[in-house]
C-alpha cells in the first residue's frame, strides 16, 4: 500500500548576496529550508551549482567541490534551518577589481527516496557571491616635465603604471587634464582633447609601461618667449568594473610642458647717426626699431641701451640720460617696424669745444631679445659758442 505524502518543504539560498574579502580564505555559502511543523522524517539534500560570473572564474578565483551539496538532517531540522558549503576563496595576485560568481539551489531530493515533487525550490533560489580585490596599481605621469619646440607639431605624453606581480585582468583608464598655464592657452599654444584618455591594457601590462595621448603643439607667429601648461593625471578607473579603491595616482601626479618659442624679433638702431644742436631742445629722441613677426608680441620687449662717452661729448656735462637708459616695445600694440624712443638731454655747457660726439648701443641681455644691425649710433652735438679772434691792434711800428 502506497501513500503519497502532502506535505511541501521548500528550500532557497540563505541570502541573495555575500561579499569577501580576497584574501578571506574559506568561507560559508547557505541555503535554508522552510518544512511544516512536523518537521523532517528523511534527509534533504540540495544541489548547489556555482557559475563563473563577472571577471571571477572557478579554480583562478575560487575553488569548491563539483557538484557541491547540503544535507538538511532528518529529525533535527526546521523551519529557517541552514546548511552550509564551504567555497574557498583564491588570493591572486592579479588586479581585477570587485568580481562576482554565483551559488544556485538547482535540484533537491530526499534520503532516503530520491526525487520528490514535494521538495521546491524558493526565493531567493542563487546568491551572488562579490569578492573584493586587495590588489593595487599606481598611475603618475612618466615624467615631471616635457620640453618641445613650438614647430614640433603632435607631440606625446605618456602616464605610467605599476602593477602587482599578477598583473592586469581588466584595462585600466586614466583620465589626463591639460590646464593653460604661463603664456600656454588651448587652441591657441596647444590642441588636445580635454580630459585625455589613455588605456593600460589587461593581459599585456608590466610595472614600468607607459600609455601615451597626442597632443598638437601649435606653431603660431606670435613672439612670447617660452610657455607651458600642465598635464595632470585626475581619474582612473577599470574596465570593466568603473572606480576602484585599489588605483591610486601617485608622484608626479602632473607634468609641465614647456613650449620653445621658435619666433624672435629683431631689434636695430632706427638710424646710426643722430645730430642735435647745442642749443635746441633739451629733450630729444634715439629710436629703436623692431622686426615683429606677423602676430606681433604676447609680451613686453624691453631693450637695454649703452651710452658710451665720445670725442669730447661727457656724459653730465655735455648730455644727461637715464642710467640703465631703456626702450620697451609693448605686447598687443607692436608690429613690424614699430619704434620705440628713449630720451637724451643735451646740454648747452657755454664752453667753445667745438662739434662733439657720443654713442648709443644696444646692449640688452635679456634673452628674448636678439640685436640686429645696425646695433648703435653716434650722436652729434653741434656746439653753438662762438669765439672772436682779431689782430691785437691796427698798426705796429
Amino acid at each position: 500500500v502506497n501513500i503519497v505524502d502532502n506535505e511541501v518543504a521548500t528550500v532557497s539560498m540563505e541570502q541573495t548576496e555575500y561579499t569577501f574579502d580576497e584574501d578571506s580564505g574559506t568561507v560559508s555559502v547557505c541555503a535554508e529550508i522552510m518544512a511544516l511543523a512536523g518537521g523532517l522524517e528523511c534527509d534533504v539534500i540540495a544541489t548547489l551549482n556555482l557559475t563563473d560570473g563577472s571577471k571571477a572564474t572557478r579554480d583562478v578565483d575560487y575553488s569548491a567541490a563539483d557538484p557541491l551539496s547540503v544535507t538538511f538532517p532528518a529529525v533535527s531540522s526546521v523551519s529557517g534551518t541552514t546548511a552550509c558549503a564551504s567555497v574557498t576563496i583564491i588570493d591572486d595576485a592579479a588586479l581585477e577589481g570587485s568580481h562576482s560568481f554565483t551559488v544556485t539551489v538547482s535540484s533537491l531530493e530526499l534520503s532516503p527516496g530520491g526525487m520528490y515533487s514535494g521538495l521546491e525550490i524558493g526565493t531567493p533560489s542563487s546568491a551572488t557571491i562579490n569578492i573584493v580585490d586587495n590588489d593595487d596599481a599606481t598611475v603618475s605621469m612618466e615624467t615631471n616635465e616635457y620640453t618641445f619646440e613650438e614647430d614640433n607639431g603632435t607631440v606625446s605624453v605618456c602616464a605610467e603604471i605599476i602593477v602587482p606581480a599578477g598583473g592586469l585582468e581588466c584595462d585600466v583608464i586614466a583620465t589626463l587634464t591639460l590646464t593653460d598655464g604661463t603664456r600656454a592657452t588651448v587652441d591657441m599654444d596647444y590642441s588636445a582633447a580635454n580630459p585625455l584618455n589613455v588605456v593600460f591594457p589587461a593581459g599585456s601590462s608590466t610595472s614600468g609601461d607607459t600609455a601615451c595621448a597626442d597632443v598638437n603643439i601649435i606653431d603660431d607667429e606670435a613672439l612670447e618667449s617660452d610657455h607651458f601648461f600642465t598635464v595632470t593625471v585626475t581619474g582612473l578607473e577599470l574596465n570593466p568594473g568603473g572606480a576602484y579603491s585599489g588605483l591610486m595616482i601617485v608622484t608626479p601626479p602632473s607634468a609641465q610642458i614647456n613650449i620653445i618659442d621658435n619666433e624672435d624679433a629683431p631689434v636695430f638702431m632706427a638710424v646710426n647717426d643722430y645730430t642735435f644742436s647745442e642749443d635746441g631742445p633739451l629733450s630729444n629722441d634715439v629710436c629703436v626699431e623692431i622686426r615683429a613677426p606677423a602676430d606681433g608680441l604676447e609680451i613686453d620687449l624691453t631693450a637695454t641701451l649703452n651710452v658710451i662717452d665720445g670725442l669730447k661729448a661727457e656724459r653730465g656735462v655735455d648730455f644727461t640720460a637715464d642710467d640703465p637708459l631703456q626702450v620697451t616695445f609693448m605686447a598687443g600694440n607692436t608690429i613690424n617696424g614699430s619704434t620705440s624712443c628713449a630720451d637724451i638731454t643735451i646740454l648747452d655747457d657755454f664752453v667753445l669745444e667745438g662739434d662733439h660726439s657720443f654713442t648709443v648701443g644696444i646692449a640688452s641681455t635679456d634673452p628674448t631679445v636678439t640685436i640686429a644691425m645696425p646695433s648703435s649710433a653716434v650722436v652729434n652735438i653741434v656746439d653753438n659758442e662762438v669765439a672772436t679772434v682779431s689782430m691785437e691792434q691796427t698798426e705796429y711800428t
